[in-house]
């Protein structure tokens, strides 16, 4: 529907979404059942948080957890967020081996083996974030661009799917 309504950039950041999402799953679907653990434990940390437990014991045992857990790792209280949002990646077997980053690029998008898209990916968050692309832009480039995309992405999961992953 974006792009049939002329919307190819507003089309291509949203890719970035579904990218994003696809990233993620490949790896839990990759590495199973301690990666999935560690995602559900750090979608906790990420409620306590936003203030979204209703305990306060609850979220301060939460924060207590989160903080052992960074400390044994060497990170500091200005890593929490980013700590909180990537750390689940701690799960996959071997993750030294990797040398990533608790961030999404270097970190999701390496172990899901798809950094090949990182430029794409680099492109449609300048988009995301409102950069002089979203205005000055080839429509018919980011119109290619998402249709590619978006099939690659969605014949990624729906081999993932059929392959019981």
């Amino acid at each position: 529907e974006l792009l049939e309504s002329g919307s190819e950039t507003v089309a291509f950041s949203t890719w970035r979404t579904l990218h994003e999402s696809e990233c993620i799953l490949l790896v839990l679907a990759k590495y199973g059942e301690p990666v999935i653990n560690c995602y559900l434990k750090h979608m906790r940390y990420a409620a306590a948080f936003r203030g979204m437990i209703s305990s306060k014991e609850e979220t301060d045992a939460e924060f207590e957890k989160l903080k052992a857990e960074m400390k044994d790792l060497g990170l500091k209280s200005k890593d929490m967020k980013r700590y909180i949002e990537y750390g689940w990646l701690v799960g996959v077997p071997n993750y030294e081996s990797f040398d990533i980053k608790f961030n999404f690029r270097d970190g999701v998008q390496k172990v899901a083996g798809l950094s090949s898209y990182s430029s794409e990916y680099e492109l449609s968050s300048e988009i995301a974030h409102s950069s002089p692309l979203m205005i000055y832009s080839n429509k018919n480039y980011f119109y290619v661009q998402t249709l590619l995309n978006v099939y690659e992405s969605f014949f990624r999961l729906e081999k993932a799917s059929r392959d019981g992953n």
